[in-house]
Parts: C-alpha cells; structure tokens; sequence
C-alpha cells in the first residue's frame, strides 16, 4: 500500500482535529489546581466566571455543568459540523445510527447485565474521593439527579469524538486487519492519556477496554450503543457508588 494511500487528507484532519480538541478540552475543562483533599478548582473557569459566584461555594457545581457541556460542544457539536459542513458527509456514516441492531443490542444487554459489578469495584477509596466530581450533590436527589441527566452529555461527546469520528474517519477498508489494529492502537491511546490526572485504576481501565469498546462501536456501526450506553452506566454507578458505601 503506498504511503500517500495510507496518510491522505481526511486523515490527516481527522487525527489533527481531534488532538487539537482534546488540547482545548484539556486547558479549558480539565486543568486544574487542588484547594483542598476533596476540591479542584478549574482554572479556566474560575478565571472566565469566578467574579460573578465570589465566595459562593455553587462554584464547585457549576464548573462541572460546564465541563460536561463543553465536552458536548467540542467532542460533538464540532467534529458533527466538520463532517456535515467540510466533509460533506453523512453522520449515520460515524455511527449516529442503530448500526447492526442484533449485534449492539446483545452486547448491549450484556453490557447492562455486568454494570452491577463496578458498583463493586467503584468501592476504592480513590475512585470514591474522586466521584461524584462535586460533593455538593451527595445531599440533593435533586440536585443529585440534574447533574447525572447533565452528565450523559459528557459522555455522548467523549464516545464521539473518539470512538465514532476519529475510528470511522480513519477507516477506509472493511477488511483490513491492519488499519484496524492501528485504529484501535491510536484511539486507545488517546482516550487513555486523556485519562491522566484521573485515580490509577481508571487509566488502567482506560488503557484496558479502550480495545474493545472501539471494536463494538466499528463492528456496531454505531457509537449510540452498545458503548455509549454502557460507559455512561458506569459513570452514574461510579457518582452512586459513595451514596451507598461511604
């Protein structure tokens, strides 16, 4: 295969933006700075915001509103423009569709069946210091409840961006076990780095079933389920999990 095949424009974008988005992501929603064991400031929204909620402690809520929307905005709002607007492509061809409807939905099912196992696993004292991201929801259900509703949109840019944009932008031959192994390679590793930060466990589990939930979104056709579904189970189950063993 030669090389200008292998490296051509729409990969060369594909792989650009989305490393250019995860950087932005990365200064304006993750960087932070520790105040104290259980609180992270976001820099980027404490400077753009913090004048207007002073010493109020709803600041600590609403920086994560705003991550999870700006996941949104920038894992999914964009690459959907880039591929509608400058592609000229459809979304249903990066997996905004049902796909392969047997397929997903066996391992969707099955997916649904094992969540109850990471309530287990989320009983870390690491992973319970760092979830839910705001305490401040812990003494609310409805406070509680919003903010998980919220953070479904989190997870539909993250699974975007990274398992339907940047998989089925560089995909071109269906049965090329090669290309797919590199697609899985760089994927992986990119959704694992974007993890750094997080509790050990979690980057391990990031590195682990990077793999495989990039296999079921490209063997699926399809990034709504089985692993949308099933990733953002285990985030709610891991902003449940203090409720019930601490």
């Amino acid at each position: 295969m030669k090389i200008h095949k292998i490296i051509d424009k729409k990969r060369v974008i594909i792989l650009s933006t989305t490393i250019i988005l995860s950087i932005l992501y990365y200064l304006m929603a993750l960087l932070y700075i520790r105040v104290s064991i259980d609180r992270k400031n976001i820099i980027f929204f404490h400077w753009l915001f913090g004048p207007l909620f002073g010493t109020s402690n709803w600041i600590d809520f609403w920086q994560y509103i705003y991550q999870f929307l700006l996941s949104f905005l920038l894992f999914f709002i964009v690459p959907a423009l880039i591929i509608k607007y400058y592609f000229k492509e459809n979304l249903k061809d990066y997996g905004v569709q049902w796909g392969n409807k047997k397929f997903n939905l066996v391992w969707t099912i099955i997916g649904l069946a094992i969540s109850p196992i990471f309530l287990l696993m989320a009983n870390d004292p690491a992973l319970l210091n760092e979830y839910p991201l705001t305490r401040l929801v812990l003494n609310n259900i409805g406070l509680f409840i919003i903010y998980n509703l919220i953070y479904i949109f989190y997870y539909i840019g993250f699974e975007f961006i990274y398992r339907a944009y940047l998989q089925f932008g560089l995909k071109r031959n269906e049965k090329n076990k090669f290309e797919l192994i590199s697609i899985l390679v760089i994927q992986t590793i990119i959704t694992t780095l974007i993890h750094i930060g997080k509790p050990t466990s979690e980057i391990i589990a990031a590195a682990f079933v990077g793999p495989l939930f990039g296999y079921l979104t490209l063997k699926g056709k399809s990034f709504i389920w089985p692993v949308l579904i099933f990733h953002t189970c285990i985030g709610i189950i891991g902003n449940i999990a203090p409720l019930i063993w601490i």
